[in-house]
């Protein structure tokens, strides 16, 4: 069974019979189910025929050396086409024939040093008289950690009146893949222990009077973090009234 949040799905199917059903649900309530058959019919004729991928999905960033291409078989396809082009349209391989349905980087072929950056593969599927359009897809290569954060506020040592405190700091690198940090703030006593997923470079978060410590990590959608930041220790004081 599939959820799909939406009105339709898309499979690739080989020839022969099925049945399918479908039911809405909710929280509380779901209806009863509607089932339908259908048959697919097997067809030598690729040109109407769609050559769909699998992994990696379009547009991933990755810091992996190991990347499996796939795709689904088509029952009619003697063998399939693969390629690869850097962000230039450049062939970084000649178009590789295979009649499997996945390709494994770096064991099944070679692109020598692949430097970070926006590439392209795609597939075609063939046999004797017709072929697929080129299903296509690009992933992004970035093995390079950010940069070390650097904290700018609250300063170190530095005292403050209870309530709200904004954290403030940079990142210094320019990342391939988005970036974003998580912030770490934490009592000397350990009773206030804070993680956050933080998407700019500034953060308020409101805190009792105590001894606190902050840091601050960078992570990208690659997959890379960054050593985390130099910590700071700084006090709140009670508010007099």
């Amino acid at each position: 069974d599939t959820i799909v949040y939406g009105t339709q799905l898309i499979l690739v199917l080989s020839p022969g019979e099925y049945q399918w059903r479908i039911r809405g649900f909710n929280s509380a309530y779901s209806t009863s189910y509607q089932t339908f058959s259908f048959s697919i019919e097997y067809n030598t004729n690729l040109e109407n025929q769609e050559m769909v991928l699998k992994t990696p999905e379009d547009n991933i960033f990755t810091n992996s050396n190991s990347i499996l291409f796939s795709w689904f078989e088509l029952a009619a396809a003697e063998k399939y086409i693969f390629s690869i082009r850097d962000s230039e349209g450049n062939a970084l391989v000649a178009p590789i024939e295979t009649e499997e349905c996945e390709l494994l980087f770096p064991d099944d072929f070679d692109l020598g040093d692949l430097p970070d950056g926006v590439y392209t593969w795609s597939v075609q599927a063939k046999n004797w008289f017709s072929e697929t359009t080129v299903a296509s897809r690009s992933f992004t290569l970035d093995r390079i950690s950010p940069s070390m954060p650097v904290l700018l506020l609250p300063a170190n040592e530095d005292t403050l009146s209870m309530g709200n405190v904004t954290f403030s700091w940079e990142q210094q690198s320019e990342s391939i893949a988005p970036l974003y940090d998580s912030l770490f703030v934490q009592s000397s006593d350990g009773n206030v222990s804070i993680k956050l997923r933080v998407n700019s470079l500034v953060e308020t978060i409101e805190l009792e009077a105590g001894e606190y410590e902050w840091r601050v990590q960078s992570y990208d959608f690659a997959g890379n973090s960054s050593q985390s930041s130099a910590t700071r220790n700084f006090w709140i004081e009670t508010i007099s009234k």
